[in-house]
């Protein structure tokens, strides 16, 4: 009954405010204290309901919106920590994808190559920019505004290039640029000093092919004047320097699949992504190359049955090991490549294409998809295979014997 006597004594006071109030903004959130109840002049004058919060059922005002309320607080808590996890990224990558050039043929099925590798790295938590068709200018623009940027919170910085190529050269869609001026651009970054630079070129570095006879290549994949000039450097090439770099058919469009070497590297980096660090997972992909890469070019003779070997220098101080797992990309494209590892890759043991051991000791499974550790073998089963063949031994030096008797 006081409450009620209350309002009805402050109901005349409000009245002449109210198209004032109304005037001055859409939604009027006055708030009267009455005991213990927040009410709206609104809802005093009406006399109507007034809202409830949906989260915990109280009266609804900005105050408790702000403040008061616990499961608001606590959401947007939540959602806070959410962006900032999306916000954090452990490295940043840049990848240039030309196919389409002033004086030279396009580039059929790049954009596959460029595709699987943002979807790797964007996996592996990097911040991926996909550049498309840059000319010469703009490819050093986004090269030195990626060098001055603040880097020191990332963990490692990626560069990938996907075009036509020649000796130590690299072509922007208008004209060529070398190698050597876009590692420079990095090697005196104050802001990736200490952090691994990584760079990928998938482009020909010649015009000769390789016909599967090993040999030792003395190319340093860059030239350094001082042991400073290129510290903490990773360069992967997809061939080695003066040979070509296969990709799939040019002539049609659903007949480019991508390049073979991005292909194999992707492959094995979403295989060993978790265990193995960049110079095993790209030791891996040199083996792989080697054995099940055979171009088969029927319009040229002197680039068909003919084999392509990558090749990586590091100047690296520490190991680049992503930790992370990656879902393995599926495809049209990784469905044909897998036919030509098939067609032109080794057999293991027991037809097993992979079944065969590693240099550190592990095993490939049948699925032909992943990396299984070997079994670890504990001091008391060796002592126990050590007791059985001993004991397997004492008995076949009793028949011996029995059999000498007879």
């Amino acid at each position: 009954m006081e409450t009620n006597n209350k309002l009805h004594v402050i109901k005349p006071v409000l009245s002449h405010w109210v198209m004032k109030l109304d005037r001055r903004c859409d939604v009027v959130l006055t708030r009267l204290r009455i005991g213990h109840t927040r009410l709206t002049h609104k809802y005093l004058l009406f006399e109507e309901s007034p809202p409830t919060c949906s989260h915990c059922g109280d009266i609804l005002t900005v105050k408790h919106i702000l403040t008061d309320c616990v499961a608001v607080n606590r959401r947007r808590l939540r959602e806070s920590k959410d962006s900032q996890k999306k916000e954090y990224k452990e490295g940043e990558c840049h990848i240039f994808n030309y196919q389409e050039f002033n004086r030279m043929a396009p580039r059929m099925g790049s954009e596959k190559d460029a595709t699987r590798l943002k979807h790797d790295f964007t996996q592996l938590n990097l911040d991926v920019h996909l550049h498309l068709n840059l000319s010469y200018a703009q490819t050093f623009d986004v090269l030195k505004e990626a060098s001055i940027k603040d880097h020191s919170k990332k963990k490692y910085f990626i560069c990938c290039f996907l075009t036509h190529g020649s000796r130590d050269l690299l072509w922007a869609k208008d004209k060529s640029m070398h190698i050597n001026d876009i590692l420079k651009i990095f090697s005196g970054s104050s802001s990736l000093e200490e952090i691994p630079k990584i760079f990928i070129f998938q482009a020909c570095r010649g015009k000769e092919a390789e016909l599967g006879v090993s040999t030792d290549s003395t190319d340093s994949g860059f030239s350094t004047d001082t042991e400073e000039d290129y510290l903490d450097f990773l360069v992967i090439n997809s061939t080695y320097l003066d040979t070509v770099s296969f990709k799939t058919s040019d002539e049609e469009a659903e007949k480019a699949h991508g390049s073979f070497f991005i292909d194999e590297f992707c492959r094995s980096l979403e295989q060993f992504s978790r265990n193995l660090d960049l110079l095993q997972i790209s030791t891996i992909v040199n083996l792989r190359m080697a054995t099940n890469f055979l171009s088969h070019r029927r319009d040229n003779t002197q680039l068909n049955r003919k084999k392509q070997m990558p090749c990586f220098t590091s100047t690296l101080r520490k190991k680049v090991k992503f930790n992370r797992d990656i879902e393995i990309f599926d495809s049209s494209d990784t469905q044909y490549f897998d036919v030509r590892r098939k067609r032109h890759g080794f057999v293991g043991h027991k037809g097993n294409r992979y079944a065969f051991r590693l240099e550190y000791n592990g095993r490939w499974s049948n699925d032909n998809r992943s990396f299984v550790n070997p079994p670890i073998v504990t001091l008391g089963d060796e002592l126990k295979m050590t007791v059985l063949g001993w004991l397997l031994l004492i008995r076949f030096s009793f028949e011996v014997v029995i059999l000498s008797d007879k």
